[in-house]
């Protein structure tokens, strides 16, 4: 004769487990919403952006075939050129100083070099001084 097992001996029934997983789910993504994206992922859409906004006005140039000022501004965290601005999200650091170049109809300029900082994260977005593309480097 085999005995029999009662009900608790049996361990968790199917919808406890389901029931617990939901409940950590829930608190991680709670935590994720509360802390927001990573340094490394905020660093990366500003420097996509940035790149962007030197896309546009090398393409502002060559289109109007007149030059485009570029405008880093470090009071307002600021990339401006001609109409175009693009201003750093929060716990993003750009340079220190003023810089400026600008952007020839032809590609050219004086070269910029902005340095982006998210926690122990850095990016650098260079723009070529002989072609104006713009390239990431780190």
């Amino acid at each position: 004769m085999t005995p029999r097992r009662t009900r608790l001996s049996r361990g968790a029934a199917l919808t406890e487990v389901l029931a617990a997983a939901a409940i950590v789910a829930m608190i991680g993504t709670l935590i994720l919403v509360a802390t927001g994206p990573g340094d490394r992922t905020r660093l990366d859409r500003e420097v996509a952006a940035i790149s962007v906004l030197l896309a546009q006005a090398r393409l502002m140039a060559a289109e109007t075939g007149r030059p485009v000022e570029l405008v880093w501004t470090p009071d307002d965290r600021q990339l401006a050129a001609g109409p175009l601005t693009h201003r750093l999200s929060r716990n993003v650091d750009g340079p220190d100083a003023t810089q400026r170049t600008i952007l020839q109809p032809n590609g050219e300029s004086d070269g910029l070099e902005l340095t982006l900082v998210a926690g122990p994260h850095r990016r650098t977005v260079i723009l070529n001084w002989l072609t104006g593309r713009s390239e990431v480097a780190g």
